[in-house]
C-alpha cells in the first residue's frame, strides 16, 4: 500500500511539473516569436538603410542562402556587396510570416516583395521564403535563407 501511495504521489507530481513545463513553454513562447519577428524585420531595415554594421550582426558567420537557379550566397558576398553599394534595396515587404519554434531555433516562412538592385542589374522580385535563425549568447542570428521566386507572367 504505502508503495502505491508513493508511486501515485510521484505521478501526480511529475504530471502537475509536467503541465507547469507546458504552461511555461506555451507562455514564453509568444515572447520569442515576437523576437525573432524583430530580428527579422530588423535585418530587412537594415538591408534598406545600407546600415551594414546591424546587418551583418543579424548574421551568423556560418550564413547561406539559396538563390534562384541554385545559386549559393554567403554572408561575405552579401555584406560586401551591401558594403560596396553594388547591391541596394528601395523597397522590401515581408507578408504572411509564420513562426515554428524548436528550442533555440526558429523559422520564419513568409511572402517576400522587394525592389533592388545587385551587380548593376534590376533584382527586383516576390515570392516565398524562408529564414531559420538561432539563438545564441541570448541574440537571435539568421544562419540559413532560402528564396523562391514567384515566376513573372
Amino acid at each position: 500500500m504505502r508503495r502505491i501511495s508513493r508511486f501515485a504521489v510521484s505521478l501526480a507530481a511529475l504530471i502537475l511539473f509536467s503541465c507547469s513545463q507546458l504552461a511555461l513553454n506555451s507562455s514564453t513562447a509568444p515572447s520569442e516569436e515576437t523576437a525573432v519577428l524583430k530580428a527579422e524585420h530588423e535585418w530587412v531595415d537594415a538591408a534598406l538603410k545600407g546600415d551594414v554594421n546591424a546587418f551583418s550582426s543579424l548574421m551568423s558567420d556560418e550564413y547561406l542562402a539559396l538563390l534562384t537557379g541554385a545559386r549559393i550566397r554567403d554572408k561575405a558576398a552579401w555584406v560586401a556587396g551591401l558594403q560596396a553599394g553594388t547591391t541596394t534595396y528601395r523597397s522590401v515587404d515581408l507578408s504572411n510570416l509564420k513562426v515554428r519554434l524548436y528550442g533555440n531555433t526558429a523559422v520564419v516562412f513568409g511572402d517576400y516583395s522587394q525592389v533592388a538592385t545587385s551587380g548593376g542589374k534590376d533584382n527586383s522580385a516576390s515570392g516565398k521564403y524562408v529564414d531559420v535563425w538561432v539563438k545564441r549568447g541570448g541574440h537571435w542570428q539568421v544562419v540559413a535563407s532560402s528564396f523562391s521566386r514567384t515566376p513573372s507572367s
